[in-house]
């Protein structure tokens, strides 16, 4: 603590100033460091946390808000990961980039499925307006459409944003063999930059295709 003399340049400033405090005290004016902020019990300064945890954090903070089709997308009556965990584990392996020890997540490798059905193939994104995007797809020829033709389209959206899963408004989900479908979007996103990803699934759930991802578009 510091003692400001008599027509300082301070004159009767009070109040908090960059790092330091100026207050009264005993008739004085005096000067002093602003108190550290006190962390809670348990909790570190980012600075302090591992890689590992830093990116693990990061992940995982993106991916618990897509439990729900990370469930599907991971199913497996043979695994031993639980779904979310086997996402995590994959992202925070394949899914990030860093520098200066700085991590962040590459879009076009993170995953929520993994399976054995035909991909979507030859994919296109498109904004419409008035918050519509349209979204359609093609089937190679070397797909049976007699089997697959019923596979549900799993759509994954996410703005960056706001840092958040985009709702899609309640929808039979496309099929395979429809080779598009249109959503409209909340106008709150309006402007932001949205990702998307799909995946087909088995209507009994029992089977999936890998991820694909569609790219990103700002919505109109």
């Amino acid at each position: 603590m510091g003692i400001i003399r008599k027509n300082s340049a301070l004159g009767n400033i009070r109040g908090g100033v960059g790092g330091i405090v100026l207050k009264g005290w005993r008739k004085l004016q005096v000067v002093s460091s602003r108190p550290a902020k006190s962390l809670k019990k348990g909790e570190k300064k980012s600075e302090e946390l591992s890689p590992q945890s830093k990116r693990l954090t990061l992940v995982t903070k993106l991916l618990s808000q897509f439990t729900t089709e990370l469930k599907v997308g991971f199913y497996s009556k043979n695994s031993d990961l639980p779904a979310f965990q086997t996402a995590v584990q994959f992202a925070v392996n394949h899914a990030l980039t860093e520098i200066d020890s700085v991590y962040a997540v590459d879009y076009e490798k993170l995953i929520f499925s993994k399976g054995r059905l035909d991909i979507p193939w030859s994919t296109s994104l498109m904004a419409l307006g008035e918050g519509i995007v349209r979204l359609t797809w093609e089937v190679p020829p070397t797909s049976k459409i007699k089997l697959t033709g019923n596979d549900k389209a799993q759509v994954i959206i996410y703005s960056k944003t706001h840092d958040r899963k985009v709702g899609i408004p309640r929808r039979p989900p496309s099929e395979r063999r429809l080779l598009g479908m249109e959503m409209r979007l909340s106008n709150y996103y309006l402007g932001d930059e949205l990702h998307f990803w799909m995946f087909f699934a088995k209507p009994d759930g029992t089977d999936v295709s890998d991820t694909e991802y569609l790219g990103s578009l700002t919505l109109n």
